[in-house]
């Protein structure tokens, strides 16, 4: 006798077949489903490999349709599912119905995306942050796309689209392109984001939101924006920029640039070597930022706004691509950027915080000498000088010029160097961990117990705005003698002004 009960279907694409953990995971919940649904319930497994993920889902649909089933799970076939996903999707009688999981890799995202729609008419979907209100309270939502890797249909709204369902993977993932024909379709799509499913990477650890590293998922959103603003300032395609970029990093093409312009390791010849070479120079920070991590960096997307009060103001010594800059101002610190005056990086950093409305968290500061020979026209709070101090002629005036432009009890970021190679001619030095510190003591900070590249600012130290400071400078590679600030606030300008800073003391 022929069963009157609605059937589902769950439908896995799985080219190579399941790995452990996952048939693992599937059998409980099939296992669940027959105990728990099986009297309402009529269920079956369709798995198919060998086949284009593309091909593959459109031969579950068809199953479905043929098979007069109900209800069609999709799920990937690297996804580790709770043993109730099915009757908890169900429970919500939606036609088209995700859950939530993070990708294995990259910017760590969770697999749920937004339709934006460009000025053009054109559209583009970006994925949530970790931050979205969608997934701080977890429930039913209503989203633009789900991924899929988990996907409830009512087998009828495929009844409303026009064969083939999925559509090949090319400008688009397959997930993308069935939600958008879908929504077009006038369906809803939702997502219950306090059901999460684990992501098999192909080392076999599971992701799930209590396994992602946090401090690189941090950095990874902070790339892809940098990346998107590289794409769209320089006019390029993605695999353009990406053979761009490589070529840019090839290390005897540096050191090539680097002699055109610096036949002696002084001042005006290291700063043309950074004005020079237009884009090159974009291309070549943006392959080390992108490719490397830095847990110096990490530490500052993840940690460094917590230690600015509100109103609070950073300097990022050595501006750069804005890598660290707009991390900060994305969160709501205001960055006062030193760069050299004319550094063909500028424009960019430029057109990156205007592009984000974030100008107004920006004040470039432009110098023409080795140290700024001005003093810092504000006091900060803090200040970040990453990957920077090997490049210095003037390091240690450098230092000494941000120790007093940051206020007693604040802090610095700084990383350096402890080995030169040869190989990289822009990396003018060194330094002996224990000399370093040693002198950065000499002034007035101390190493932070919290991390070792945090300095903390002594509070009793008293010189800084509105008042002299003469030092000797003994640490100088320069042969600089002594640094005199006589401090008076004359430098101004609005914020996302560039002030040029273009008076040294003598011996600069």
């Amino acid at each position: 006798m022929t069963s009157q009960k609605p059937k589902i279907l769950i439908g896995v694409p799985a080219f190579n077949g399941l790995q452990p953990e996952c048939q693992q995971s599937f059998m409980g919940m099939v296992y669940h489903c027959g105990k728990d649904l099986g009297a309402v319930y009529d269920v079956a497994v369709a798995i198919i490999t060998k086949k284009e993920q593309f091909r593959a889902r459109n031969h579950i649909v068809d199953a479905a349709i043929a098979g007069d089933f109900t209800w069609l799970l999709m799920l990937d076939d690297d996804m580790v599912v709770p043993d109730d996903l099915v009757s908890r999707l169900l429970a919500h009688q939606k036609d088209v119905c995700g859950a939530l999981y993070y990708q294995r890799g990259g910017s760590y995202h969770p697999v749920i995306l937004a339709r934006e729609i460009l000025q053009d008419g054109n559209w583009v979907s970006r994925f949530l942050r970790q931050d979205h209100p969608i997934i701080r309270d977890p429930g039913l939502h209503m989203v633009d796309i789900i991924g899929g890797g988990c996907m409830l249909f009512k087998v009828d709204v495929f009844r409303k689209l026009v064969p083939p369902y999925f559509w090949w993977e090319h400008s688009m993932g397959t997930d993308i392109a069935i939600c958008n024909r879908l929504v077009d379709a006038g369906i809803d799509i939702w997502c219950d984001t306090s059901i999460e499913l684990g992501h098999l990477q192909s080392d076999r650890q599971v992701v799930t939101s209590r396994t992602i590293p946090s401090a690189l998922q941090a950095a990874s959103e902070v790339n892809e924006v940098l990346w998107q603003d590289a794409v769209a300032f320089l006019g390029m395609e993605d695999a353009a920029l990406e053979s761009f970029m490589i070529q840019a990093s090839v290390r005897e093409h540096r050191a090539e640039k680097w002699h055109a312009s610096v036949q002696r390791t002084a001042w005006e010849d290291v700063k043309q070597y950074y004005v020079d070479h237009g884009d090159w120079h974009i291309a070549n920070l943006l392959y080390f930022n992108m490719t490397r991590r830095d847990p110096v960096k990490e530490w500052v997307f993840m940690h460094a706004h917590e230690h600015v009060p509100p109103g609070g103001t950073v300097i990022d010594y050595g501006l750069g691509l804005g890598h660290v800059a707009f991390a900060l101002a994305d969160k709501g610190v205001s960055v006062l950027g030193v760069e050299i005056a004319g550094a063909a990086t500028l424009p960019f950093v430029r057109w990156r915080f205007a592009h984000h409305a974030l100008a107004g968290s920006l004040r470039i500061l432009e110098t023409t000498e080795a140290t700024p020979g001005e003093p810092c026209p504000v006091q900060v709070d803090g200040a970040c000088c990453i990957s920077v101090l090997d490049h210095l002629v003037d390091p240690w005036g450098v230092l000494a010029w941000l120790s007093c432009a940051v206020k007693p009890g604040g802090w610095m970021i700084l990383d350096y160097q402890s080995e030169k190679s040869e190989h990289e001619p822009q990396h003018l030095r060194n330094y002996d961990p224990a000399t370093f510190e040693e002198n950065l003591r000499g002034l007035g900070w101390e190493v932070s117990p919290e991390c070792p590249w945090l300095f903390l600012r002594r509070k009793e130290d008293r010189y800084g705005l509105g008042t002299e400071r003469e030092s000797s400078d003994p640490y100088s590679d320069t042969g600089r003698g002594d640094v005199s600030f006589a401090y008076d606030v004359s430098v101004g300008g609005a914020i996302g002004d560039s002030v040029c800073l273009d008076h040294a003391p003598d011996g600069a």
